[in-house]
């Protein structure tokens, strides 16, 4: 009988740790934390002062791979200089969203990088409230056509923004997580 108790625990420990494991992945269906975090992507404005934004459409290859629960992706211009900027907001759990970062993404899709990440601190409202993102050149094209763009992105779990060094262990506790890609050329 007691040769066995070692194979026993060592049985339970597996299985408690599937589990546990399954109930942090949302293994077996969406989180309800999850859900009504993708419900507050409705929230988001399509109009921001002089900013007009049209909605896009992600790909649902890009959607399924990268494990996008919900997304908001627009496109905005400002009425009076013509600038424009696209925002891609993403929410899911935060294994999959803390991970894909647009180092991979973006070069992975035929960008050159145009120098290192760096960060970069967005103050707003209150005097001690900012926002931190990391940003990165890029450039599209050949020589005969090349187009840069400068990108800035940033997780959120409905808080303040950050851009934490390590994000997947940063964010590994949470039920659902944000990031946000902004981005102009």
């Amino acid at each position: 009988m007691w040769r066995y108790l070692p194979l026993l625990a060592t049985a339970v420990a597996v299985l408690l740790g599937g589990v546990v494991h399954g109930l942090l992945t949302d293994r077996w269906g969406p989180s309800t934390e999850l859900g009504a975090a993708v419900a507050r992507l409705d929230g988001v404005p399509r109009d921001v002062g002089d900013w007009h934004g049209e909605d896009l459409e992600l790909p649902a290859k890009q959607v399924q791979a990268a494990r996008i629960a919900g997304s908001c992706y627009r496109r905005y211009e400002n009425s009076r200089s013509r600038h424009v900027v696209w925002v891609l907001l993403v929410c899911g759990t935060p294994g999959p969203i803390a991970i894909h970062t647009p180092e991979g993404s973006f070069v992975g899709a035929g960008y050159q990088k145009l120098g290192d990440v760096a960060p970069f601190q967005l103050p707003y409202g209150g005097a001690d409230e900012e926002a931190s993102f990391r940003t990165l050149r890029l450039r599209e094209g050949g020589p005969t056509r090349p187009a840069e763009l400068r990108l800035f992105w940033s997780w959120s779990t409905g808080g303040p923004w950050q851009a934490p060094a390590n994000p997947r262990l940063t964010f590994a506790r949470q039920r659902a997580l944000y990031k946000l890609y902004v981005w102009r050329t």
